[in-house]
């Protein structure tokens, strides 16, 4: 596609979500996609077995004079996208918001090229997942072959710490408003999948390498938290200073958790290694669900968890799923009165007593 046609497309998605025209969307979707095709790698690497626990061998395919799509990370290869790197956990197919512009911006460079964008979303927990799986799986690259890695993410310091120590001789750059790069050698490292592990379907949270697990242990580990946290197991994370999804009656909700021994924090006022470390620390957290969950990747031991949903379905429980069964943690929920999983809402507070009770937080 060219230039201009991305050009028309980026402002064209922007106009329909602001309008939200179902039926646009549709038509969006039927540009925005290239045609699929199979196509063997001229260059493939693999990470030893134990690198790779529990999934089998990940992988680093590498295609010449290849285009990389900045935002998910796909590749084509003449004007086809590798159908490989359209594999989601979610879906297991073709996505196709993979396919929406978030650029326009064509850059070309000289060496190889690798991505650790596997999503759309900037969302916290989804770049610390895909992207340090990423990260990881591009290690199966030999030293004598070398190769930027690009990103359109502000990376968040855990990170950086994971490129530094993995990947130090590799250039990395951040590619602002791209759509495309495009390369004599573009590099596609294997996604986090699904995997089945002891009888065991494993997703969300738990799909971490052993060495991604291994290192999240040891991020922020002894980091100096204040004084008030160091002295309080049990912490409440709400959603206060923020537009939306809003607990409307967060401060009934922190009274009740005080009268059990839980601090009240704002999550987002602390370093990425100082909420690891307090989630290690913690013997008992109090949770509105959001991307903060991603600091379970640190614990150490079975921890007693209650999360707090904007509405009373079940929706993205998979999330945590493995981590119950394996035992990691001793899980609760409360669902609230909200519309969907955006809304503002109102949880019961004899519901979330009956959680605490239940997981003897008393």
């Amino acid at each position: 596609m060219t230039v201009l046609t991305d050009l028309m497309l980026y402002f064209a998605r922007k106009a329909q979500n602001v309008l939200r025209w179902n039926w646009s969307n549709r038509v969006l979707h039927r540009f925005e996609r290239w045609p699929i095709a199979e196509r063997e790698p001229d260059m493939l690497w693999r990470l030893s077995a134990s690198e790779s626990a529990p999934y089998p061998p990940l992988q680093t395919r590498a295609f010449k004079k290849a285009t990389l799509f900045t935002p998910s990370g796909l590749v084509l290869v003449q004007g086809k996208v590798v159908p490989q790197t359209l594999l989601t956990p979610s879906t297991q197919t073709a996505n196709p918001q993979e396919f929406h512009r978030k650029g326009f911006r064509v850059v070309k460079l000289n060496g190889a090229v690798a991505s650790m964008d596997m999503v759309w979303s900037d969302n916290y927990f989804h770049m610390l997942l895909d992207g340090l799986f990423a990260l990881h799986a591009l290690r199966s690259v030999p030293d004598e072959i070398p190769f930027t890695i690009v990103t359109r993410l502000k990376l968040p310091p855990v990170m950086v710490a994971a490129y530094q120590e993995w990947l130090p001789n590799r250039p990395l750059i951040q590619l602002r408003n791209t759509a495309r790069v495009i390369a004599p050698l573009v590099l596609a490292p294997s996604r986090r999948d699904y995997l089945h592990k002891d009888g065991l379907l494993i997703r969300g949270l738990a799909s971490m390498p052993t060495p991604v697990r291994a290192f999240l242990r040891q991020y922020g580990k002894g980091c100096q938290l204040p004084e008030v946290i160091q002295s309080a197991p049990r912490l409440f994370v709400g959603r206060k200073g923020t537009k939306w999804r809003r607990m409307l009656n967060e401060s009934d909700v922190e009274a009740l958790l005080a009268q059990r021994g839980f601090l009240s924090i704002q999550i987002q006022s602390f370093t990425n290694a100082e909420q690891f470390e307090m989630f290690r620390r913690a013997t008992a957290i109090v949770a509105v669900r959001g991307a903060s969950i991603a600091n379970l990747l640190a614990i150490e031991r079975p921890l007693k968890f209650i999360s707090i949903r904007p509405t009373s379905d079940d929706e993205g429980s998979e999330v945590l799923e493995a981590f119950i069964r394996q035992g990691e943690i001793e899980y609760g929920e409360v669902g609230g009165d909200g519309k969907n999983k955006t809304s503002d809402f109102r949880i019961d507070l004899t519901a979330l007593e009956a959680e605490l009770d239940r997981l003897d937080l008393h």
